[in-house]
């Protein structure tokens, strides 16, 4: 096989590879991980067998090269974060379960980084992710409009809306990530007009969506990068459109309110969940397990504040702990907010690595003026603040999916040390 057709093929794959990834996102709970084996494999036979002739002194530089790049390794570190968690965690069985969710992020930042990403590589993922979530969201938009009665019963009852593999929680961050590099891409891509306005259209579909599907860490997600995105380029805006975005972002959030009925319905009884709860009567949903593992979460830090009380224990102690104080509280959650979880099960320190993982990349995202990184860090970290994502299989490939396609706008692996 020539050089060419040997570049042409991990070309190939990569992209195949990039693309099922995201279907695997949205219809499979745990094929993502097959993908991810692929991608290792293709990742080593390019860095030690370029131009298809084994080279080993090859994948040696290439490997001291990831090393001098801080963005690259530092994310690395939240996979490493529970690792440690061995030393201080008695059931075994259990940590081993929570290391295998955490290792896309140490596979991820491997295949990013010795696998050569052009920008139109990227652009063909971006657009594939908006045009596939565009359509799943229409159908699911569709199904709920014909069940209109009955699906808002569910909402009203604390239920949600049916999406692709009953996860409507992942389902809707999918959704806000898409949409957000779907916005970078417009801003670097001003020069295709009509591709511009397709996708311009698709996109405030699927923004509209976000607000039907009435999921409120996947709106917080949207609305949280779309705020960083005015930030970063803020200085290049006019008075004008400045004053724009400040009253959109005033109106559309109450007028989304006032018009979407899911919507209202999920606010209204969120509101109606925490008045029953604050006046000491929980209840068996999704709201009020949220609210008591945030409790639990804080009781455990307290009891370990250094190092925690081992990621291996953490579910142990938790049932132990309704057990004993919530014994009527069937939705039985892990703390619902991933820096208190963090706290929680690797203390203080812990902690810390997790935060100095996410901010490395940040930082170099800032520095080298990769904007759509920076706010895919900062949509993540909205996402922490409610939820535990990086504890499902799938919030763990989905974000370490997005940060790392981002990681460097450009290709390190044609680089020499």
């Amino acid at each position: 096989m020539s050089i060419r057709n040997v570049a042409d093929t991990i070309t190939k794959l990569k992209l195949f590879l990039g693309i099922l990834f995201v279907i695997m996102l949205v219809f499979s709970k745990y094929a993502t991980s097959s993908c991810i084996i692929l991608f290792i494999a293709l990742s080593f036979y390019n860095i030690f067998f370029p131009n298809g002739v084994w080279n080993p002194q090859n994948g040696i530089i290439q490997i001291k090269l990831f090393f001098k790049h801080p963005a690259f390794w530092a994310i690395t570190l939240v996979f490493w974060v529970i690792v440690l968690g061995y030393f201080n965690s008695e059931n075994t069985n259990y940590w081993l379960s929570r290391v295998r969710l955490r290792l896309p992020f140490l596979a991820l930042p491997v295949v990013f980084f010795f696998l050569p990403w052009s920008k139109i590589d990227k652009d063909s993922i971006i657009l594939f992710s908006i045009i596939l979530i565009f359509i799943v969201s229409t159908g699911v938009v569709v199904n709920y409009l014909n069940n209109y009665n009955t699906m808002s019963d569910l909402i009203r009852s604390g239920s949600s809306i049916p999406v692709p593999m009953k996860d409507h929680v992942r389902y809707a961050q999918l959704e806000a990530f898409v949409l957000l590099t779907g916005v970078y891409w417009l801003i670097t891509n001003r020069s295709k007009a009509l591709l511009n306005k397709i996708v311009g259209v698709l996109l405030s579909f699927i923004f509209i969506y976000l607000h039907i599907l009435a999921v409120r860490s996947g709106i917080l997600i949207a609305y949280t990068g779309l705020f960083c995105f005015f930030i970063l380029y803020i200085k290049k805006l006019k008075l004008k459109h400045i004053m724009l975005v400040l009253v959109l972002t005033l109106t559309i959030p109450f007028i989304a309110y006032k018009t979407i009925p899911s919507l209202e319905a999920k606010i209204s009884y969120g509101v109606w969940e925490w008045n029953k709860f604050i006046e000491g009567d929980p209840l068996n949903n999704s709201d009020s397990g949220r609210w008591i593992s945030y409790k639990l979460g804080l009781d455990y830090f307290e009891s370990e504040p250094l190092f925690g009380i081992g990621p291996g224990d953490l579910e142990d102690k938790m049932t132990i702990s309704y057990k004993e104080k919530y014994p009527d509280i069937a939705s039985r959650k892990q703390p619902h907010n991933q820096f208190l979880h963090t706290m929680a099960c690797s203390g203080i320190f812990g902690l810390i690595f997790f935060l100095f993982a996410f901010a490395v990349p940040f930082f170099t995202g800032l520095k080298t003026h990769n904007q759509i990184l920076v706010v895919i860090i900062v949509a993540s970290f909205a996402s922490f603040m409610v939820e535990s994502p990086l504890e499902t299989a799938r919030g763990t490939a989905l974000i370490a999916f997005w940060i790392c396609l981002f990681l460097k706008d450009k290709d390190l692996t044609k680089l020499t040390p």
